[in-house]
């Protein structure tokens, strides 16, 4: 763990991976804290927590480590909300696995879309099944995708 003060006065916290020749993350360190007011290094609790990122991080780094479930939960957060050094330039925004936050971010939201796109598909089978039984559940169906989509797919008769 380095603390730096730059010209201004402030601080910059930032913490350094355990590596060997064979293994080693893909980051070369993570900066925890970037203008950070040299008073709150006075706080026990604010020191105690860059503590606990240093332990979870070298658990998580180093060759004999055995993280807890909760250190690798507090890197996978390190990693995720804070800039990251990888091959000695500074990231503005994380890297996650290779990609940009924003990237990872809108990978999420079009897979949570699709899913729900599936379940809508599976619902309206179901509800397609059932139309027959029910000439209410028709009119509803028609109502919420429209009949030039139930007259594409040929499922119910327009009238």
């Amino acid at each position: 763990m380095l603390y730096e003060r730059d010209d201004s006065g402030f601080v910059i916290v930032s913490i350094y991976p355990a590596n060997t020749d064979n293994r080693k993350p893909i980051e070369s360190s993570i900066t925890l804290d970037i203008w950070l007011d040299p008073i709150k290094l006075n706080d026990k609790s604010f020191l105690k927590k860059h503590w606990n990122d240093l332990m979870a991080y070298m658990e998580n780094t180093s060759l004999d480590g055995n993280p807890t479930f909760l250190q690798r939960q507090r890197v996978s957060y390190l990693r995720t909300f804070k800039n990251l050094v990888v091959d000695n330039k500074w990231c503005c925004f994380p890297i996650i696995g290779g990609a940009y936050l924003l990237e990872y971010i809108s990978f999420l939201i079009i897979a949570h879309s699709c899913i729900i796109s599936l379940s809508f598909v599976q619902l309206l089978f179901k509800c397609l099944q059932l139309s027959r039984y029910s000439p209410k559940l028709i009119v509803i169906l028609r109502a919420l995708c429209g009949n030039l989509y139930f007259q594409y797919l040929n499922f119910l008769p327009l009238g």
